[in-house]
């Protein structure tokens, strides 16, 4: 349900956040190792986890706040 997707969103976005805060707190830095091409700048699995958890949640808020047969 509902619940549960909220659950997953927020699990995502925390599990991106303490891995960049880990990476930085150990490491001295994030290792970015994704590059699609030079003008966008370079992510990581962590920084999906944080985007695709807001983008997530922006759907679901999103498609809440929309009347049914719209």
């Amino acid at each position: 349900g509902v619940r549960c997707q909220v659950s997953y969103v927020v699990l995502a976005i925390l599990l991106g956040a303490i891995s960049n805060l880990l990476d930085r707190t150990f490491l001295g830095g994030v290792t970015d190792y994704f590059a699609l091409t030079d003008q966008f700048p370079a992510f990581n699995i962590a920084d999906l986890l944080i985007i695709g958890g807001v983008g997530w949640w922006v759907w679901r808020t999103r498609r809440a706040a929309t009347p049914a047969g719209t």
